[in-house]
Order: structure tokens, then sequence, then C-alpha cells
């Protein structure tokens, strides 16, 4: 194929392809293909349920998957929420579940594709994007369009999956499963490191101080530094690493727990036995989930501790990082 003999920007009156455009887009946004932001054309149910849902408001790219169309990228937006109808499954009670899925389809009559597209009677009013239930070939797992043949070939990008049982007609958010993924995710990492160095540092955790049957505040990254929340960020994964926890009886059970803002983590059980003076523990604490809160302000990284036997705790020698990992996801 030819150099495009016009490239992004000519100015003097020389004319720009569409498809010239389209790889301006691809470029800036690196061949990635998905939803804008978060919360971009997320499908939920009508209020009051009914036969259809709605796509709210939100941008996507769509690489063009038509012949020539390698590098290019289309660029399309759901400016208010918009609804789709979904047929009622009319199988009797008991029956077979029918699948669909919601998709943002281009459907452009000017590019070669394995699906002809009717000609734009008006270039000004045709409706090139669209928000399309796909049924046929849809299954239970179906999650991508490479998965569904009557698809192949054409610019579109899946948003969600509705499953509707039989005898049903109107469509909740239970039977709806998101596949949006985020064209180009933000990420930002802060690691930290800290440890006593001096006795007065040392944090003990005992039976009383931190008693079985609810956590308690032991440790926090406060000591470490400030950790500040990404505006944009949607979802925290954290590690916390203990080494060198020491302790003075020769059996401890207790479980530990790290949270961040209003992220919780599920219980470490703590299970010490025939432990002798001067040995050393090392103990990894973990959370992650979806950011509701703290957005834009410092949070801290909190080890809660819950004993049942023995005591445990930091003191000059022991060492704690704190590696927080932000980043943004469909939500």
């Amino acid at each position: 194929m030819a150099m495009d003999s016009t490239p992004w920007f000519i100015d003097g009156g020389a004319r720009h392809s569409a498809a010239i455009a389209r790889t301006l887009a691809y470029a800036a946004t690196t061949g990635a293909e998905g939803i804008v932001s978060p919360g971009d054309l997320k499908v939920v149910q009508k209020s009051p349920t009914s036969a259809a849902v709605q796509v709210l408001p939100g941008a996507g790219l769509v690489l063009n998957r038509g012949n020539g169309g390698a590098q290019q990228t289309y660029v399309a937006r759901n400016a208010t929420a918009t609804d789709v109808a979904v047929p009622a499954n009319t199988n009797a009670a008991g029956g077979a579940t029918q699948y669909h899925i919601v998709a943002l389809r281009i459907e452009d009559p000017n590019v070669s594709q394995t699906t002809t597209w009717p000609a734009a009677t008006d270039p000004l009013t045709y409706a090139y994007a669209k928000l399309v239930l796909l049924s046929s070939g849809i299954t239970a797992t179906t999650e991508r369009p490479s998965q569904v043949t009557a698809v192949n070939g054409q610019s579109l990008i899946f948003l969600a999956r509705i499953a509707v049982p039989a005898g049903q007609g109107a469509v909740t958010d239970s039977m709806i499963t998101n596949l949006r993924t985020m064209a180009l995710p933000r990420s930002s990492s802060v690691l930290l490191s800290w440890g006593p160095t001096t006795a007065a540092q040392a944090q003990l955790m005992t039976t009383t101080s931190h008693p079985s049957g609810s956590f308690t505040q032991w440790l926090s990254s406060a000591s470490a530094g400030p950790i500040t929340v990404p505006l944009w960020a949607t979802h925290v994964s954290l590690i916390a690493h203990i080494a060198g926890a020491g302790t003075t009886f020769a059996d401890v059970d207790g479980s530990l727990r790290a949270r961040f803002a209003n992220v919780v983590g599920g219980p470490l059980i703590i299970d010490i036995s025939g432990n002798t003076a001067g040995m050393r523990h090392p103990l990894v604490v973990t959370a992650s989930g979806q950011i509701t809160t703290g957005q834009g302000t410092v949070q801290n990284v909190i080890i809660d501790g819950a004993l049942s036997v023995g005591q445990l705790g930091t003191n000059p020698g022991t060492h704690i990082a704190f590696d927080v990992r932000f980043y943004e996801s469909a939500v």
C-alpha cells in the first residue's frame, strides 16, 4: 500500500483522510482498546426493572478490524444513558438460561469488513457507533469477541454479559456480568520501609493489649512516611513484610490483618510453636480491593493483631516494608 500523501496535520487546505485521523487515535492511545474512564459505559438495570438494560454515559476505544484497518482506532462516545432491549426468556420454568452480550460496535460502511454495513444515506445523521445486543453463539463463558464466530472481523468491544433465567423478562443487576476493561489504566506504587532502632520504638503485642475476639492496631506505615492516595485510584493492593518479629514465648497463637482506607484484608493466622530465645519470625500480610474513600488524602497501612497465646513484638533488628500499589479498573 502506498504512503498516505497527507500526514497529520498539514494546513493550507490539504485534505486529511479518516484513516490518518484513526491512526492518530491509535498512536495517542498506544493501540489500546476498551473504556476510557473507570465508570464509562457501565451496563445496569433500569429503574424500575424491565426487559431492557441501560448503558451509562462514557467513551470507548475500538480497534478497526476492517481490511486495511491496522493501526487505526475509533473513538466513540455515549453522551447520555442509553437503553438496550433484552428479550424475555420464554422457556418454561426450570428451562435453559439465555445469554446475551451488550457491545459497542462501529458500523463503518466505508471500510471493507466481513460484515457489510448499509451505505450511509445521510453521512451527517448515520449511526456509525451503536450499542447492540448479541445473542447468537453467546454462552455462560463468553467474555471476548474472539469467542463468537458471528462477530469475527467486526470492530466492537464487549461491555457486559446478561444471563436471563427461564421465564424471566425483567433484567436485574444480578443477571449482569461486567466485561468492560480500561484501555489505559493508570497505576502507581509506593514502597516504604522502617524498623525500630531503639528499645523505645519497639511495639509489643500481648494477649492483654491485643486480646483474641477482635482486632486492635499494632503497626502503622505512618512511621515510614506518608502515603497519598491518587485522585484517580479505584483499587489498592498492598503487601506488608515484617521481617524479624520476635517473642520470648515458646508458643504464639493469634492472627494479623492489614487495612488501608476502607479496604480490609483477610486474617493471617499466627501459629508459632517451639520458639527459643533469639529466634526471629517473618510475617507477610496483604490486602486488596476497591477504594471507595480517601482519594486525594494521606492514608496509612494499618496492621491489626489479636492474640490468644503468647506475645509478639518488633524491636531493633526488625525490618518492615510496606509495598502499596494503586491502580484503575472498571467500576
